[in-house]
């Protein structure tokens, strides 16, 4: 999860920033390829000093892929998200514009600036249907104001169609409102948050689940839903505290590790429900889960998740170590072990880097400090390494 692990050394970072180049249409050391993997590469010396790299790829099974002289170049500290067919980046510490990353007739990759520039970092985007885009911006503290900022934007262009402010939900007045995941469907927007102290992080609140329903595309807060049968949804900065699957239900995952910005814990963990149509959680639906540090839905009612493999007494804040792969049926409630991924550490990212591609999942791993992506077929839980990746973490998979 969210921990500033410098996983390469100085050496290796520097080599980097001066073999790097950001890619043109006749660059000769352009990748080319249908795959992209988003690569982070510590700089220093600050804690958000990244530089990333969207690297073209043939293949993710085979070779090493490295940002060296190679992929379009971006200086933040940047999620990203794919519509379209094309790669959305947004995120914080710098960067404020929503830009896109995508494939020229050639192969290559071509990024292509922002057309809206935000008066602050977007927590998170989503495609909300066929045209467009819907981002999230929390302020960061009261600093900033305590009102949220909703956009919609066209897909093809970047450029926003509509903005929306509405204040904060009123439990912001217990603690500062943290966003920690976001799905549309239909009529409706869900929008996920947990509470925590703005000056410490600490987070005393944990012993609710809480889920804004809004109108969208209006964006108006029509109530805030809760459950007190787990704890908080989401964590900090993971952006995957909901996810929609292909009939429209939505699920909340809380967790509260220590990884994803927990200080206390006061629920067991678990996934909630909220069925297709409506805007409450299932009261007849709760899947006891510990420790889930990222989830990413993969079809058919499956969820591919990293799980941290040790009780909440036993973690260390904002190290989500050791962690291993697992499939989850949300609906019969299974839980499988996927063989062939070793137990791991964390990427040292925010958000999931995996891909969902032609039946298969993909993801990446550190075994023993080197990053290789891992194929995994969902139907039998297993996986197969595949391609090293070079870098201080990877950041996204895609396929265009």
């Amino acid at each position: 999860m969210f921990s500033f692990k410098k996983t390469l050394s100085i050496l290796l970072a520097a080599a980097l920033l001066i073999g790097v180049t950001a890619c043109s249409d006749d660059d000769d050391n352009a990748s080319k390829g249908d795959y992209a993997v988003a690569i982070s590469v510590f700089t220093g010396p600050g804690n958000y000093d990244y530089s990333y790299y969207v690297v073209a790829a043939e293949d993710l099974m085979t070779g090493t892929i490295t940002p060296v002289a190679n992929g379009v170049e971006q200086i933040g500290y940047i999620d990203y998200a794919s519509a379209n067919g094309k790669i959305v980046s947004f995120g914080g510490q710098g960067e404020q514009a929503i830009k896109s990353v995508t494939q020229g007739t050639d192969g290559t990759l071509l990024l292509s600036g922002g057309k809206s520039v935000f008066d602050r970092p977007i927590n998170n985007v989503v495609q909300a249907d066929n045209n467009t885009l819907l981002a999230a911006s929390f302020p960061k503290d009261s600093t900033v104001g305590t009102n949220i900022s909703y956009y919609t934007l066209d897909i093809e262009s970047n450029s926003i169609t509509k903005s929306i402010v509405q204040p904060a939900p009123q439990l912001s007045k217990l603690e500062w409102s943290n966003f920690s995941g976001m799905a549309v469907n239909g009529g409706k927007a869900f929008v996920s948050f947990y509470l925590n102290n703005i000056k410490t992080y600490a987070t005393q609140y944990t012993d609710t689940a809480y889920v804004g329903v809004y109108t969208y595309p209006a964006m108006t807060l029509d109530k805030v839903i809760k459950d007190v049968r787990t704890g908080p949804v989401g964590g900090f900065n993971t952006l995957c505290g909901l996810i929609k699957t292909d009939n429209g239900d939505i699920y909340a995952v809380s967790a509260t590790n220590k990884a994803n910005g927990f200080s206390q814990k006061t629920k067991p963990g678990g996934i909630l429900k909220i069925a297709n149509g409506k805007t409450e959680f299932d009261k007849d639906y709760f899947f006891a889960i510990e420790g889930i540090s990222h989830i990413m839905y993969i079809g058919n009612n499956l969820a591919l998740a990293e799980v941290v493999n040790k009780s909440f007494a036993e973690q260390t804040a904002w190290t989500d170590a050791p962690i291993k792969t697992v499939i989850i049926d949300l609906v019969s409630k299974k839980v499988t072990d996927v063989t062939g991924v070793p137990t791991h550490v964390g990427n040292g990212g925010r958000s999931f880097p995996a891909l969902v591609y032609d039946g298969k999942a993909y993801m990446t791993v550190v075994v023993d400090g080197v990053t290789y992506i891992y194929r995994i077929d969902p139907t039998t839980a297993t996986a197969t390494q595949g391609a090293q990746v070079v870098g201080t973490f990877v950041a996204g998979l895609f396929h265009f």
